[in-house]
């Protein structure tokens, strides 16, 4: 690409970039959203990722993906995006949906079995996964978590996949004991389980685990107990996450314990690993439909088929959606990941980009409207504290099937309590 071209494609990103930017702040300054809002959140994961990420590319000069140049697509990637980020906003403003009523109060005796209950369960399904596996209860040599990483890939061919996914467990299960402490039932038995969880979801290393645990745990406690943070604890707290967040990225490509330091290395294996989500959109909207045709709804479909075993269906299809995620990085599947903009458009193109942005933004205000609305609810509170950080899954990991089946295991241990309350204050 010759420097006039070269030219060309970045003043046409930039120029779009900017009505992103103008459009979002616009937006944030005249609405003001509370930073406890899908909205809030949503708009700061797109920043980064339709932002931060390219510019960071640009100014790096590291705009290819799998030896293949990507930086002629980069100004119709940051276009559909932002056809998608008008559609997001517009969506959340202009549209409602009823909110239902919630069941009253939660009982503490429901609280006590149903976080006994599931807390077991996801430490009974987690060891019997390690187990199969042959690593540690804690997977505590993070010198080996880059081969720890590519074993996690054989068990989509084991049950013992969905046995690794019952960790999810403990996330509401932790808030549940929450509750309890801020009860003062069980004495100090919840704290101590809160620690244990916590450990687990750090030795497991896996990021948006630590992200939607630490953060429900934040955010329900300050909303249950109505304190507020400072901003110099807001700043202290993101900045350790972003801390935590490198060391892990970092420690999963580490040869040796001597190489370990804090250099270029562990600044760039940050940002390439945690937010260089616009190349694989941008490599997704080169790749489709020149190569390979709109998938037309395929990879929303998996879902009815993602949830069967190999064991019991060895020839299962593998989707299609995965296969060009495949070949667009070069094989590099695991680690890389397209934002939920990608998926909509190698489904539907630009118009089911807009559609599926605005069902995803009346999705996002009407669980932030039954919020709002029975924020008293411990229940609402813990199904919301849970939510708003799962957004980061839902946008950072494109990809339906896996979303829908990791929802599955964050949220029925709560359906679990609504019902078991439900019985209980019917007696």
């Amino acid at each position: 690409m010759g420097l006039e071209d070269r030219l060309l494609h970045i003043s046409l990103f930039l120029a779009l970039t900017l009505l992103f930017v103008s459009a979002t702040f616009y937006y944030l300054i005249k609405k003001k959203p509370s930073l406890d809002s899908p909205i809030s959140f949503s708009l700061l994961l797109y920043f980064m990722y339709f932002f931060l990420s390219p510019v960071f590319d640009i100014v790096s000069n590291t705009t290819s993906m799998a030896e293949t140049p990507l930086l002629s697509y980069y100004p119709f990637t940051q276009f559909v995006f932002l056809c998608a980020i008008l559609s997001f906003i517009l969506s959340y403003e202009l549209f409602n949906i009823p909110v239902l009523n919630i069941t009253p109060t939660l009982k503490t005796k429901a609280l006590i079995i149903n976080a006994s209950l599931w807390e077991l369960t996801g430490l009974a399904g987690y060891f019997l996964w390690t187990r199969k596996l042959g690593i540690s209860f804690f997977v505590i040599n993070p010198l080996k978590l880059s081969n720890f990483y590519l074993m996690l890939g054989e068990t989509s061919r084991k049950v013992s996949g969905y046995l690794a996914l019952s960790l999810l467990f403990l996330i509401p299960s932790s808030l549940m004991f929450l509750e309890l402490k801020i009860r003062k039932a069980l004495r100090n038995l919840p704290i101590l389980i809160l620690i244990i969880n916590l450990i687990l979801f750090l030795t497991r290393g896996v990021r948006y685990i630590i992200l939607i645990y630490g953060g429900s745990i934040i955010l329900y406690y300050l909303r249950r107990t109505e304190k507020t943070l400072k901003k110099f604890h807001i700043i202290a707290l993101f900045v350790s996450a972003l801390f935590v967040f490198s060391i892990i990225a970092y420690l999963r490509g580490a040869p040796s314990l001597s190489s370990l330091s804090l250099n270029t290395e562990f600044i760039m294996a940050f940002f390439t690993s945690s937010f260089s989500l616009f190349k694989p959109t941008a490599a997704i909207m080169r790749y489709i439909p020149h190569h390979h045709p709109f998938l037309l709804g395929e990879s929303f479909l998996y879902t009815l088929i993602l949830p069967i075993p190999r064991v019991i269906w060895p020839q299962k299809p593998y989707p299609e959606f995965l296969k060009i995620l495949w070949k667009i990085t070069g094989g590099r599947f695991f680690g890389y990941a397209v934002p939920n903009i990608g998926e909509y458009y190698a489904n539907f193109g630009i118009p089911g980009v807009i559609v599926f942005m605005a069902l995803l933004a009346l999705i996002f205000k009407t669980a932030y409207i039954t919020y709002r609305k029975y924020r008293k609810n411990e229940f609402v509170l813990m199904s919301y504290s849970i939510f708003l950080f799962y957004i980061f899954q839902i946008i950072s990991r494109g990809y339906f099937p896996q979303i829908f089946v990791q929802g599955i295991y964050l949220f029925l241990p709560l359906v679990s309590l609504y019902l078991l309350n439900l019985q209980n204050s019917r007696k």
